[in-house]
């Protein structure tokens, strides 16, 4: 058994002798080919949404990346204050740390 290749068409310019070959029509051939007419449907436009059997996937995922930011801040700032001794930030300073204001 040989394996034979079909013959090119005339239009393909591979099909030319390598002095016959030019670039207009190796061009006007990959114009053709790029703008016939395709048989079968129309391609899916893809709206973003995921199919149905995917939204408990992506919940999960969508579900780690909000939590995982803050469990790690949140672990770093307790260990500072539990291991280290850092103090508590506060917004407003206790009464007793404030300093005495003096009337003139």
């Amino acid at each position: 058994m040989s394996s034979k290749k079909p013959p090119k068409t005339a239009r393909d310019p591979t099909a030319l002798p390598k002095s016959q070959m030019t670039p207009s029509s190796i061009n006007a051939y990959a114009v053709s080919q790029l703008s016939a007419r395709r048989s079968g449907p129309p391609p899916r436009i893809d709206d973003g949404r995921l199919p149905d059997k995917y939204k408990s996937a992506a919940r999960r995922i969508t579900m780690a990346i909000v939590a995982l930011p803050i469990a790690i801040v949140t672990s770093y700032v307790l260990y500072q204050r539990v291991v280290m001794g850092e103090e508590r930030k506060r917004l407003v300073p206790r009464p007793e740390d404030r300093k005495p204001t003096t009337a003139p």
